[in-house]
């Protein structure tokens, strides 16, 4: 399938696919890239029996009843590279030193978008139940992502040794039941501290639903981002922080261009971005 972007038209009409994509999710592939979305969707399209791009784009946009297609598309789209204590320097900093300091008496909210098939987010609860957070603090803690089959692996909360590798053995004894082929059930008790569910993060009604938050955990977004949707997405992300939250950001991401309101900050060797206490 990706041969057809020899011929002009082909590559037209997979631009064409590719702005309806990126207007949609948020997703961005550039020119260079193309090659790389095109086989992505070469499996999607074989299994339709749909020969061009252009009748795919056609399919997305007008058949009343594309919403089951988006759903298998973003999950052809959508890279979900995780595991467990990936980047903790972050997930150790609210854990051990911010999460103590916010709001006595008062639910503290913690938000991981793009979560994926769980893993950061249930690595953050690890970390406050081992810092014994939930004996005296009420703590919420949020997950959500695009792709509805990786929110239902999450669900399942079973992982390959491959993605608990980073954990202390003693952490995957005391939280994880084992099962055969090297893999690693979470216990319902650590696993239920979690709520999951779908949203799109370029999709502004969403962010109606979430309340505010004390720690947002928004990481390695957005590099599929063009960069002109990203502050838009800032300016999203931090309405939903409460005053004094913190905005966490992948190693690799910097905010300092796109919402200088933002102070930062550094803690146990991670970076964040804190909302003003009068924000």
């Amino acid at each position: 399938m990706s041969s057809l972007l020899n011929t002009p038209a082909a590559r037209q009409s997979l631009q064409l696919l590719r702005d309806l994509i990126e207007e949609r999710t948020g997703n961005f592939f550039s020119d260079p890239n193309l090659p790389l979305l095109a086989l992505k969707l070469e499996n999607r399209l074989a299994e339709l029996g749909l020969l061009t791009y252009l009748d795919y784009y056609y399919l997305l946009r007008y058949d009343p009843h594309s919403d089951e297609e988006w759903r298998q598309l973003e999950t052809a789209i959508t890279v979900n590279e995780t595991y467990f204590w990936r980047e903790s320097e972050a997930i150790q900093a609210v854990a051990q030193k911010l999460a103590p300091e916010r709001r006595p008496g008062q639910t503290l909210r913690i938000w991981h978008a793009a979560c994926a098939s769980g893993e950061e987010p249930y690595s953050m609860v690890l970390a406050l139940l081992e810092a014994g957070l939930f004996a005296w603090r009420d703590i919420e803690v949020m997950a959500t992502d695009l792709d509805r089959r990786v929110l239902e692996a999450a669900r399942q909360a079973i992982y390959r040794q491959r993605s608990v590798r980073l954990l202390p053995r003693n952490w995957l004894e005391r939280h994880f039941e084992e099962l055969p082929q090297e893999r690693w059930a979470l216990r319902p008790a650590v696993a239920g501290r979690v709520s999951l569910r779908r949203l799109n993060l370029v999709e502004e009604a969403e962010f109606a639903r979430m309340p505010k938050c004390d720690f947002i955990f928004c990481r390695n977004v957005m590099l599929y981002f063009k960069e002109e949707r990203i502050p838009r997405l800032i300016e999203r992300l931090v309405s939903a922080l409460a005053p004094g939250g913190c905005l966490f950001v992948g190693t690799s991401e910097s905010l300092l261009r796109f919402a200088p309101a933002l102070e930062f900050g550094e803690c146990g060797g991670s970076v964040f971005y804190r909302k003003p206490d009068h924000g």
